[in-house]
């Protein structure tokens, strides 16, 4: 599946929590504004991405009596650059992951929207859902097309790589499996062809 749209960071799943740029279409954040990515997920208003102010956040780090920065929850193409951790070795990516969940704006542990890629056979398709055989261990399940995203296949099997958010997968194959695709994610990743 291919979408077409201008902004390449709109459905490109990061690793979580990672730091970007606003494009300046929300109130909070005025052009440019360095943000944290939180987390990405669906609400009841659709896609939705959560973020704190990367400053604010900073300057909670260097005092411990400031008040916490709150987070907000943004559409996605709000986003419009991620940028990289920098050269500076005290502030990477696990650096900020470890004061966030100090600070008790990211959860410590796995986010069940979090996306897990996993591989299986198409074995029906209609306009709104597919029918697939997850690496034979299991029933072919039904998944509606609007929840979850074809990678590619894969080099050495007659297979689709997908994407889903964790909890739908544990609702449909159970959590052992579904803990399973999670655990494989760069092998899949290694033999899936785009």
């Amino acid at each position: 599946m291919s979408q077409s749209n201008s902004n390449p960071v709109v459905g490109y799943n990061f690793k979580l929590p990672y730091r970007a740029k606003t494009d300046g279409r929300s109130r909070k954040f005025p052009k440019g504004t360095k943000v944290v990515v939180l987390w990405k997920g669906t609400t009841d208003y659709g896609d939705t991405v959560r973020v704190v102010d990367e400053a604010e956040f900073l300057k909670c780090i260097e005092d411990q009596y400031r008040p916490i920065p709150r987070s907000v929850f943004l559409h996605p193409d709000r986003i419009k650059e991620v940028l990289g951790w920098g050269q500076n070795t005290l502030q990477n990516a696990d650096w900020y992951e470890e004061n966030l969940i100090k600070m008790g704006l990211l959860k410590d542990g796995t986010d069940s929207n979090n996306a897990v890629l996993f591989y299986g056979k198409i074995k029906n398709e209609t306009d709104k859902a597919l029918l697939i055989d997850l690496a034979d261990l299991i029933e072919p399940e039904w998944f509606a097309k609007s929840t979850i995203v074809q990678r590619g296949k894969l080099t050495d099997r007659d297979q689709h790589g997908f994407e889903a958010p964790l909890w739908l997968l544990k609702k449909k194959v159970g959590e052992v499996k579904a803990k399973m695709f999670e655990d494989c994610r760069s092998a899949i990743e290694r033999r899936l062809v785009t």
